[in-house]
């Protein structure tokens, strides 16, 4: 009897599998891939159909970006409304002036 021992490295790929993409709409958020964190995921070689659940994702950053948009936009809204009350008072101190006239 003889033994063959055989060491390599590399990488091994498989048979078959599928890629699975998270919500689209995280890109619009600036969140990547190596941003989230997956809370649950089904056990290995459960069968699935397309559109079933596999995974939840932890919304933590995803909760976070939101609150970050939604506080710029407040600002913008804000922004905004003091430059509408600017302009009207510009506008309504010119109105007056040339009814002077």
């Amino acid at each position: 009897m003889f033994i063959v021992d055989v060491s390599t490295t590399g990488e091994l790929g498989a048979k078959s599998s599928e890629n699975i993409f998270g919500p689209g709409n995280l890109l619009s958020l600036e969140i990547w891939g190596g941003d989230l964190k997956i809370n649950k995921l089904i056990p290995e070689g459960t069968l699935v159909d397309s559109g079933d659940y596999v995974a939840s994702i932890d919304q933590t950053e995803v909760m976070s970006k939101l609150k970050d948009i939604e506080t710029e936009l407040e600002k913008l809204r804000i922004a905004v409304h003091k430059d509408n009350a600017r302009h009207f008072a510009h506008t309504k101190s010119s109105t007056q002036r040339s009814d002077k006239s």
